[in-house]
């Protein structure tokens, strides 16, 4: 076994049990991985992630997404910027 997952209605999920993907989302209270003989546990925070080999918890997704390439950030501007960028889109045909 290599990582574990521990939920608030008393169930887990192990590499046993099948793939990262297939593993509940909702509910993680503990999660446990076991690498070169050693036992990791992580704990008390909003998101776990296993990517690409990688284990770990992080309680901002900002730098992962971005990481991941899947999604692509908003951002705020001016209003002259946005009047700007919206005669380019009207412009696209």
């Amino acid at each position: 076994m290599r990582w574990k997952l521990y939920y608030d209605n008393g169930s887990t999920f192990s590499s046993d049990d099948g793939a990262w993907e297939e593993a509940p989302s909702d509910g993680v209270l503990f999660a446990v991985r076991w690498e070169g003989g050693k036992k990791e546990i992580l704990s008390n925070t909003d998101f776990y992630f296993f990517h690409d080999g990688s284990f770990g918890q992080t309680d901002d997704l900002g730098p992962l997404l971005r990481k991941l390439g899947i999604i692509k950030f908003g951002r705020w501007t001016s209003h002259k910027r946005m009047e700007q960028a919206a005669a380019l889109v009207r412009g696209d045909d």
